[in-house]
């Protein structure tokens, strides 16, 4: 990239040559030229001039100080710079994909700009034009892009993907704004915040039908978590929205979502995750699981973590007892589940509730699940009123061999 000045006003532009005259990269960047000439849009470099009938090849475009790449690390963590860069991306990409045109290489060295507010998208020298009749220049078990960003099936046949290539590599760039971690690094979502983190994870997804199937679906969920709302607004429309489920005797999908959303934005509040594990009815977590595995593992951490941090009146254990019943025979995870019969034992035994103490043991004997046996021999290694418990089953009557025995071994150490 060279920078040159127009003769007739004077201002700056950069021209692009190829260096490279091998038939399949005139093939590329003539290809790039007709993709970006096609291309008409604020956030998309726009070409000014061109040449490309004969060597050296070029094209000239506008000039840019610098690129996405070269704004590390000071752009890092800094949310409103990373609202304003990332969405001018979304939005040219948005576009983009609206032409049926896919990048193939997106990555930050490959976005431009001058400041935050004038950003561009270039190079689609690996670009694919959707709805092109012409013999394209990449063929079934071709490999192209940058390693980090290339989505998985992009390293097996670059031919086959589609937009959703794009969105791998988009949830890579948000990811990098918010750690600035090296292109080679292992993804590690749990630094990020929460709501990041969750569209990091399903733009990054290794089955393309498990992400976000377009721009405007990245759009809406990143613009939610920039609107500004009150914690009471928050607070509120999570009530309206549990009052309709109660009512209603069923959770739709779309308030199952929302109710997600919402949860990212309150997670510090565990007095309102409380009363949403209380309140909502017996089969919601099951639909909660479904929307949003992740949210629903942190609501139910929350929750334990506040039921077994304090005491309770007397006739509340009971309460708290069914909810976690209710919540274990909703989640599928045996870890989760072991998790939440440790918490259920220690609200029980702590508060010497014999009823919620029953409910824990009548779901040990039950267990016929030998991977759930091992995740909770695993959850209770550590209770210390293993003994309590023993009082309240039958031990010879626990199916699970490997929990029967952790209450042997307990017995006979006694």
């Amino acid at each position: 990239m060279w920078a040159c000045i127009r003769q007739e006003d004077g201002l700056q532009f950069a021209k692009k040559k190829l260096i490279n005259d091998e038939p399949g990269a005139v093939k590329r960047f003539q290809r790039e030229v007709r993709i970006l000439s096609k291309l008409d849009h604020p956030r998309i470099v726009k070409v000014v001039g061109v040449h490309l009938s004969q060597p050296p090849y070029w094209y000239v475009m506008p000039f840019y100080t610098k690129s996405l790449e070269g704004c590390f690390p000071e752009i890092v963590k800094d949310e409103p710079r990373i609202a304003s860069v990332f969405g001018a991306i979304l939005d040219g990409m948005e576009y983009a994909h609206a032409e049926e045109v896919i990048h193939r290489d997106l990555k930050p060295a490959n976005i431009l700009l001058n400041d935050d507010n004038d950003v561009v998208i270039t190079d689609f020298g690996l670009g694919r034009d959707l709805d092109a009749k012409t013999t394209r220049a990449t063929y079934t078990g071709d490999r192209m892009g940058t390693p980090w960003y290339m989505a998985p099936e992009q390293s097996i046949d670059a031919k086959s993907v589609d937009q959703r290539s794009d969105i791998f590599a988009l949830g890579r760039i948000l990811y990098k704004l918010y750690t600035d971690e090296p292109p080679n690094a292992v993804q590690d979502t749990s630094q990020l915040p929460l709501g990041i983190a969750l569209i990091v994870e399903r733009c990054t997804k290794k089955n393309p039908d498990d992400r976000f199937q377009t721009v405007s679906e990245i759009r809406t969920a990143f613009n939610l978590l920039l609107e500004a709302h009150s914690e009471s607004d928050i607070r509120g429309r999570i009530e309206n929205i549990i009052s309709s489920v109660v009512a209603r005797g069923r959770f739709e999908l779309k308030e199952a979502e929302e109710l997600t959303d919402l949860v990212v934005k309150i997670t510090s509040d565990v007095d309102l995750v409380h009363e949403i594990c209380v309140n909502l009815p017996r089969h919601a977590f099951k639909t909660l699981w479904e929307v949003n595995q992740t949210v629903t593992r942190l609501i139910i951490r929350l929750f334990i973590e506040n039921i077994t941090s304090q005491s309770w009146n007397f006739s509340y254990v009971d309460v708290i007892a069914n909810v976690l019943v209710h919540i274990y025979e909703a989640v599928p995870d045996i870890t989760m589940r072991a998790q939440l019969l440790v918490a259920l034992a220690d609200v029980a035994v702590g508060h010497n509730r014999f009823n919620a103490i029953q409910k824990t043991a009548n779901i040990l004997q039950s267990i016929q699940d030998p991977s759930e046996g091992l995740a909770v021999v695993h959850a209770f290694r550590n209770f210390s009123q293993l003994r309590t418990l023993e009082e309240y089953l039958t031990v010879t009557s626990i199916k699970d061999r490997n929990i029967r025995a952790l209450f042997l071994e307990k017995k006979a150490r006694d």
